[in-house]
């Protein structure tokens, strides 16, 4: 009787003891989870943190946009106002050759009326005109495309100068993500590791 006592004790010590055990296995395991969720946790508002980093950057970026859009409106402008300007300067000129050529043209017809004896002084008169008038539409046509010419080069140096600053703005950007997207799965990467 007194071994079956013993015997039930050593029964009910044993479950005890493996009740203990697996209580302290729970235990231990709810610890892990504690940790493995502080450091998801701690994973979380580390990605918060990128998220944020990015969106200052995206920012940044927009503004930068903005203020090449301005430059490039303002060139524009300015492209337009040239255009206006040396179209105005055209007209005048055209304007000019043709009071010119009307002059000569009334030259020409008073020297049909005038005698015999000043169709010689009138040829001349009339020869000095149309060489003016020549090397005047000239030197204002060298001008023009003197002017035309600077024009389209400024233009074309102010777009090409515009393109690579927004190539340089939009390769900046994209380092800058890749640069944040690797490290972001590299410590997502170590973290996953370590738990």
């Amino acid at each position: 009787m007194i071994y079956e006592e013993q015997q039930q004790y050593v029964v009910v010590d044993r479950e005890l003891v493996r009740g203990l055990s697996e209580k302290e296995v729970e235990i231990e395991h709810l610890r892990t989870q504690v940790v493995a969720l502080s450091e998801k946790a701690g994973v979380v508002d580390d990605m918060r943190l990128d998220v944020q980093a990015v969106k200052d950057l995206l920012r940044g970026s927009e503004a930068s946009r903005a203020d090449l859009q301005r430059a490039f409106t303002e060139t524009s402008r300015q492209v337009r106002e040239d255009t206006a300007n040396h179209q105005d300067y055209q007209g005048r000129l055209i304007a000019e050759n043709e009071r010119l050529k009307q002059e000569l043209a009334e030259a020409r017809a008073l020297a049909g009326r005038k005698e015999q004896e000043h169709l010689g002084r009138i040829d001349d008169l009339c020869r000095s005109n149309q060489l003016r008038a020549e090397a005047t539409a000239q030197a204002h046509f060298d001008a023009m495309t003197v002017a035309n010419n600077a024009h389209v080069r400024r233009l074309e140096e102010l777009q090409a100068e515009h393109k690579a600053k927004l190539d340089e703005l939009t390769k900046e950007s994209n380092d800058k993500i890749e640069a944040l997207t690797k490290d972001k799965d590299f410590r997502l990467a170590t973290q996953f590791a370590e738990t």
